[in-house]
């Protein structure tokens, strides 16, 4: 599990400042609960938010499947920087109400994402070194899904599937998008 960090919530925002859209539209028809995209579940949530502030739509969609918006690391850093609304209070919301809509998700049961900073450096600095994202060879179609969604280029499948540790950044689109394709 990769935990989130001051660091990588304001990369996220730099990039947000830098390419900041004009139109968002957050596709909550199926939601993931839980632990995310490698073992999470997927949960009917049947909800579209759009608006013009990019913002304020992840501060409403947290809100809607149980997270307090002003937990949202990314959410809170582009409110503070004015890059848009985070905070729900300031938000107008058209169509239906937030509590009309709102579903409990089950949060990850590592609760390390609460933990200070330095805390957490010290307890799972070592995790990062031996966690690693892993092709399994007898479930592996070398469809290329995988390689297609790798942001940093980390996957190739020939001779063999294998992912360059060094180059994985664990963000895990390798296997969320290989389930969605297995889904639809």
């Amino acid at each position: 599990m990769r935990l989130p960090r001051k660091g990588l919530s304001n990369a996220v925002v730099d990039v947000y400042s830098a390419l900041k859209p004009v139109l968002a539209v957050m596709d909550g028809i199926v939601g993931m609960e839980g632990e995310g995209a490698t073992n999470g579940t997927p949960v009917g949530s049947k909800v579209v938010i759009s608006g013009a502030d990019c913002v304020s739509v992840d501060a409403v969609a947290s809100e809607v499947v149980g997270f307090l918006h002003r937990d949202i690391m990314t959410t809170r850093f582009a409110h503070e920087r004015g890059l848009g609304v985070g905070m729900l209070d300031e938000i107008d919301v058209v169509g239906e109400k937030i509590e009309d809509v709102r579903m409990e998700f089950k949060k990850s049961k590592y609760f390390a994402y609460k933990f200070p900073d330095f805390l957490r450096k010290y307890l799972f600095g070592f995790a990062e070194k031996v966690l690693r994202v892993e092709i399994s060879e007898d479930v592996c179609k070398k469809c290329g899904i995988c390689i297609k969604s790798c942001p940093s280029s980390a996957i190739t499948l020939e001779p063999q599937a294998f992912i360059d540790q060094k180059k994985c950044i664990k963000c895990y689109c390798c296997m969320n998008y290989a389930r969605t394709e297995l889904w639809n």
